[in-house]
């Protein structure tokens, strides 16, 4: 049996990340080389923004986002890291922003059931 990736192609490239430095950002699978180089080019060409949205899970992204709150209490941030630990990652931290749906996040609600259920919103 043919391997579902043989024969395919890859590409990969440093992109600046909105914070400042670059990744390495690696993507496979395309049918040929045009089409791996063409991939490339669009990821290249895209606004730092969207093209975060596409290399950053959200995983990369929460950590991101408590390490920049200033103006928050501690026992505030020591929530929201473990809240983003304990059931957000575990649950979510795989999916890259730009596939994030709702259909992911409806399932690891109704996956998290009780748990959520106990947050308070405030």
């Amino acid at each position: 049996m043919q391997e579902p990736r043989h024969g395919s192609w890859d590409f990969d490239c440093r992109v600046p990340e909105l914070a400042g430095g670059s990744r390495q950002v690696r993507r496979g699978g395309f049918r040929s080389a045009a089409t791996a180089r063409a991939a490339r080019a669009e990821l290249l060409g895209q606004p730092p923004q969207l093209r975060a949205a596409g290399t950053w899970t959200l995983a990369q992204w929460l950590r991101q986002w408590l390490t920049t709150r200033t103006s928050i209490r501690p026992t505030t941030r020591r929530r929201y890291t473990e809240h983003c630990e304990q059931y957000l990652i575990p649950e979510l931290g795989q999916v890259r922003l730009n596939r994030l749906d709702l259909a992911h996040l409806r399932a690891a609600f109704s996956r998290l059931g009780p748990v959520v259920s106990v947050w308070r919103c405030t």
